[in-house]
């Protein structure tokens, strides 16, 4: 138990201290603005996690830095290793069936993203307190999950069979599903809670461990597995050992596909490996924050597993 408390509490420290570099980050890029521009500030879009729930419209520019470094900051305290969503909800499992208590975590992710997305001016996250090392990123988002509007309220909301839009201020039926992509945001909605599910016992550093956190990035930004069909042990092998010498040449593998430009006899097998991605998945991913290493874990996970397959 001791051993488990101290993980948690090096894993919460380590990742609070990483919002705080990202946070102080977009701050100098912007100068000091802790917002950024939405297409229509009149009108909100609809979480990517699929039961209408309202957030921020999309941004005027996807590479925006105060964008990037509050979507980057969401993705972290969705990390399994602080279990945030899950706790919170686990405190009421003795009152409740499971299938209520997963969609209370999917309604919990909803409004954590509705919290961080959100400046400070209208309620939601401040990031020049993100960037203060006395500020707890991870401590806030506990706080307002288990608070007035969190685990128990939702659960409340959910069993009384109400439907809204904001949890706590305006209420409204979602909009009808043609109006929505239901189909993504399902999509997107299964593999945070996949991802969540299927972490929790896998250690770091683990074939089944890389394997999940390349599932999670296909399937949250709804991109296309790579293709290991022509991937065979020794092809692996020598990618693995490309990759080691170069950790940037899985990203500029995608971009030389992407792009259709001729490509080294070297790395043809790695480019093959995005032939299912179009120019529109690759885009996706390279406005990412650090779209660098969310190429190195794709890649990684379908070499790593064509090698333990050998």
């Amino acid at each position: 138990m001791t051993t488990t408390r101290t993980s948690a509490h090096e894993a919460e420290k380590r990742i609070d201290e990483q919002i705080t570099g990202i946070a102080l980050m977009a701050l100098q890029a912007s100068g000091g603005a802790d917002y950024f521009e939405v297409e229509n500030p009149e009108r909100k879009t609809r979480s990517d996690y699929g039961t209408g729930f309202l957030v921020e419209q999309d941004p005027v520019d996807r590479t925006d830095p105060v964008f990037l470094a509050r979507r980057q900051i969401l993705f972290m305290l969705l990390d399994p290793e602080l279990d945030l969503i899950g706790s919170a909800v686990r405190k009421h499992q003795g009152m409740q069936n499971d299938l209520v208590l997963e969609q209370a975590a999917t309604r919990l992710a909803e409004q954590l993203e509705w919290q961080v997305m959100r400046p400070r001016e209208t309620g939601g996250l401040d990031l020049h307190q993100a960037a203060s090392t006395t500020t707890s990123v991870v401590g806030w988002a506990r706080k307002f999950l288990v608070g007035p509007f969190g685990a128990r309220k939702t659960i409340q909301r959910i069993v009384e069979g109400i439907r809204t839009r904001s949890f706590g201020e305006e209420e409204d039926f979602p909009a009808p599903e043609d109006e929505v992509d239901m189909e993504g945001a399902e999509r997107a909605r299964r593999a945070v809670i996949s991802y969540e599910r299927i972490t929790r016992r896998l250690p770091a550093g683990s074939v089944a461990r890389a394997q999940a956190d390349a599932a999670m990035i296909h399937g949250f930004y709804d991109l296309p597995p790579l293709n290991p069909d022509l991937l065979d042990d020794a092809t692996a092998a020598v990618i693995a050992e490309m990759v080691y010498d170069d950790p940037n040449l899985p990203l500029r593998s995608l971009s030389e596909h992407a792009l259709g430009v001729k490509t080294p006899t070297s790395h043809r097998a790695l480019v093959r490996l995005w032939s299912d991605w179009t120019i529109a998945h690759a885009r996706t991913l390279l406005e990412l924050e650090h779209p660098d290493l969310m190429a190195s874990i794709v890649v990684g996970a379908v070499v790593r597993s064509a090698l333990e397959a050998r």
